[in-house]
Parts: structure tokens; sequence; C-alpha cells
């Protein structure tokens, strides 16, 4: 998009700053965290050893993403510490999911609960939302979900709406997750 805008071409689609909130899932957990948009509790690691070391804090289920491009396939959901390590081995390690995707690691509290998608159509200031959705994408090795946005009361803090002010016009067709559990909606 950046390069057809700047040769005065009139086109659609993200820029080369909004595209990074799609590919890397670092990049969007901390500009959720630093826009103030509820998101699952989360920790980012680049060492293998310390991700591990996490996970043996930690009692329960985690959600285990691969950073960047993983043909939509890196995301595992882990019931136990035991899946949680095989699957940090299998991102960080082996490269399971591409080289890319393999160097860095979101660890981010398991929420229960039914996934909601919101699309809507943006050109960087304004959004108009389309018809909710709810995929399933079950994988032999765990759930492909979004991101964890949490709360349907917080659809006009959507990641569309603070990007201008992060520099990442969009331009696009951003897509919102929302989780709702039994306790409230996230």
């Amino acid at each position: 998009m950046d390069t057809f805008q700047a040769q005065g071409l009139r086109c659609w689609g993200p820029s080369k700053a909004a595209a990074k909130l799609e590919g890397s899932k670092v990049e969007m957990k901390e500009f959720l965290r630093r826009h103030g948009i509820p998101t699952a509790q989360f920790k980012v690691f680049t060492k293998v050893a310390e991700a591990h070391a996490y996970i043996d804090e930690l009692a329960g289920g985690l959600v285990v993403k691969a950073d960047g491009l993983a043909a939509g396939k890196g995301v595992v959901v882990a019931k136990t510490p035991a899946e949680a390590h095989d699957a940090v081995d299998r991102i960080m390690v082996k490269h399971e999911f591409g080289a890319e995707a393999g160097r860095a690691v979101v660890l981010e509290d398991f929420l229960r609960g039914e996934e909601i998608s919101v699309f809507a159509f943006c050109d960087g200031r304004n959004a108009v939302m389309l018809d909710l959705v709810q995929d399933h994408k079950q994988l032999g090795i765990g759930i492909s979900i979004g991101v964890g946005r949490l709360s349907v009361e917080d659809t006009a803090r959507s990641p569309a709406s603070p990007a201008p002010r992060d520099g990442s016009p969009s331009g696009a067709c951003p897509a919102d997750g929302w989780l709702t559990t039994r306790r409230t909606a996230w």
C-alpha cells in the first residue's frame, strides 16, 4: 500500500505499519497493552530457557503463540505445563512454524469461553463493522485463535481506533477477536 500511495495510486489495504499488527503476535499484544485495550495477561520470550522457566512457575494452562507469520497454525492451547513445554520447543527449537515465527514466543493466560470474530472496513480513522462471526479452527496441534481481545464493552476501543496515533493508519479490514466466558465478556 505504501508504495502504491507514494505513486499517487488510489487503492485500499493495510499500510506496512498496520500490517505488522496482523503479522506479529508480539506487536499486537504490545499495541493492546500500550493503548489500554484489555487482553489476556501475557509475557514475551526470545530465549527458550526463560520461556521454560516461566512455564514451570505456573500451574494452569497457557496459550503458546509463535510470533510472526505461521500459516495460521502458530497458536497452541496447552492444557498442561508439559504441553506448553512441548509447544515452546516445537516453535523455538524445531521451528515447526518457520524460522521467523520461532524467534519469539508469547505465553498468555488461557481464557475459557466462546470466541467471536469481528471484522470492520477501516480507512484509518473510521470503522464500519460487519456481521459477527465465529470460526472453529481445531487442529491436531491445538486451536488457532486470535489475539485474545477482551470485552464487548470496549468496541469503540478496537485496535483500529488508536492505530493512527500509533503511526499505523489501517485502511484495511482488521479483525477483532472477542472471547466470552461464564463470568464476563473478554
